[in-house]
């Protein structure tokens, strides 16, 4: 195999139909590093040098079997390192390399041997242990001994259709939350028809990506400049990659609507069976019966009945009140940070690892 690196959006631009063969290669491919969310988010979000590094079958470059978003820093935690860190950009919830499913080990092999040729300390973000890069990682770095690590752990809510024996996401709510759900839903449907509505047909399916932005711009994300059209470069990188995902058929819409008007609204990233749930906004009027919270649950029936997907991921923070009290299941996440070589970088680690622990002794 033969290892390039892309330092120019126009470059990566030009390989686009390896990228998309590759995609096409992997059965959940991380919907995040597609090519026309990340060279949006390359475009328009990043403040950093971002990079590609690009693996191909051999000298040729006629067929990609790995592409890893990176940033290359001389430092690590304002240390002097090489230090290699695979790139989160601001809407990217999960940071999975694509890798093409069959040659999972040798791109990990080859990657591996870059690595530690160039650089003394390598970092993953928002990495899910469930994923197969997660495993040929523990495979290549852990059971090899050749690295020390420090890792840190968060949890995210989630839906595992696959998990043995899973029990009903309703049947573990609260008798009160249900009641309480159930009381909102009566109320709201007193003031007229309510539906919930499944990816709607539309005769130009990227209005959906303008329709959620108003709508979330008119909320009280937009009232503390946090909605996506509250910032230029937010707005660019929706209109220009979410769209693109729109017309690849990848994002999906979910609406709850009373008297044909939309008081919810949901965005979401399919991936294979897996879906990842982009954003949700909803109509501040209707903000007493919490239409965010009907709509997700509609939503979450809808899942639960329809046997098309194996996984959904929330994309939500750890302490999430919404998704922790609806959901159960959790998807654990890692932040690790691996030496490459030489003594010096395993000293870099162990001396991270030390201050972490003496930050957590002096706020107990």
């Amino acid at each position: 195999m033969f290892i390039s690196t892309i330092s120019c959006i126009e470059e990566a631009e030009s390989i686009k139909p390896y990228w998309q063969n590759l995609v096409s290669s992997i059965d959940c491919p991380n919907p995040f590093f597609r090519p026309e969310l990340l060279l949006s988010a390359w475009r328009y979000l990043s403040d950093d040098k971002v990079h590609l590094l690009v693996i191909w079958e051999n000298h040729s470059k006629t067929e990609l079997y790995g592409l890893v978003p990176f940033i290359h820093t001389n430092t690590y935690k304002r240390i002097p390192a090489k230090h290699f860190l695979i790139w989160s950009y601001k809407h990217s919830y999960c940071n999975v390399p694509l890798i093409r499913t069959g040659y999972e080990k040798a791109v990990m092999e080859t990657f591996q041997k870059y690595l530690y040729s160039n650089y003394n300390v390598f970092s993953t973000q928002k990495q899910p242990f469930d994923s197969v890069f997660s495993t040929h990682l523990v495979q290549q770095f852990d059971q090899e001994n050749k690295s020390i690590k420090a890792t840190s752990i968060h949890t995210r809510a989630c839906l595992n259709f696959s998990a043995e024996n899973r029990m009903n996401f309703e049947s573990m709510l609260s008798a009160k939350s249900q009641k309480k759900y159930r009381a909102q839903y009566r109320k709201l449907s007193g003031m007229g028809n309510i539906e919930f509505i499944k990816n709607p047909t539309l005769v130009n399916n990227e209005s959906v990506v303008d329709d959620f932005i108003d709508i979330e711009y008119n909320g009280w994300k937009g009232e503390n400049k946090t909605a996506l059209k509250s910032g230029t470069s937010d707005q660019l990188f929706c209109e220009n990659g979410l769209k693109k995902a729109a017309s690849n058929k990848y994002l999906q819409y979910y609406q709850l609507t009373l008297n044909d008007n939309v008081i919810a609204s949901l965005l979401c990233l399919k991936s294979g069976d897996q879906l990842y749930l982009f954003k949700m906004a909803y109509n501040e009027e209707y903000k007493k019966f919490s239409p965010g919270t009907l709509l997700m649950l509609e939503c979450s029936r809808y899942w639960e009945s329809c046997n098309e997907y194996s996984f959904i991921d929330s994309c939500a923070s750890s302490e999430h009140p919404l998704m922790n009290s609806l959901w159960y299941e959790r998807r654990v996440f890692n932040y690790s940070h691996y030496s490459l070589k030489s003594i010096y970088g395993k000293g870099l680690i162990q001396a991270n690892k030390l201050i972490t622990k003496l930050k957590t002794i002096k706020y107990k």
